[in-house]
């Protein structure tokens, strides 16, 4: 075990859930990021153009807050995870109203719940790729604020240039 190969690990972040007041206000925002937003279940799911793996999912509230936090574990590691939950007091606990019941759930020590998901990280896609879908999307970032027009454009891009 000296090596870390038995350890659980952690392999990524799978996503961060938000609370929103508005969620057509939350998808609007995201949209103008270039994120593709999808319904799941009453929940707003956001993701990166040509991924499968969620990066935002919104649920409706009163207020804006963390919903929680999901991360992903290294394949065959959930029930090593687990006893080190156990061994160090940690609670497994439910799932939070709104959230899936997949995986391990517990709480951080701020009472924040946090998932733990097994399965392979999504790869990453390469810059290049990025980039193409960048510029062929919009030269232009629109975001959307309630108290103002602010705009973000991109460097070199026709509306920068004045």
């Amino acid at each position: 075990m000296e090596d870390g190969k038995d350890k659980p690990v952690i392999s990524g972040l799978h996503h961060y859930a938000l609370e929103v007041p508005d969620l057509a206000v939350a998808e609007g925002f995201l949209q103008d990021f270039g994120l593709e937003t999808e319904d799941k279940g009453g929940t707003l799911v956001a993701s990166c153009a040509g991924r499968d793996q969620e990066q935002v999912r919104l649920l409706e509230g009163q207020v804006k807050r963390l919903h929680h936090v999901s991360f992903t574990l290294r394949l065959g590691s959930a029930d090593a995870v687990r006893e080190s939950l156990e061994r160090a007091g940690a609670p497994v606990t439910e799932p939070p109203p709104g959230a899936d019941e997949h995986g391990i759930w517990t709480v951080d020590p701020d009472g924040t719940p946090v998932q733990l998901l097994e399965g392979a990280q999504a790869p990453a896609r390469p810059a290049a790729a990025i980039l193409i879908f960048i510029l062929q999307s919009t030269t232009s970032l629109h975001i959307r604020r309630q108290s103002s027009n602010a705009r973000f454009e991109l460097p070199g891009s026709p509306m920068s240039a004045s």
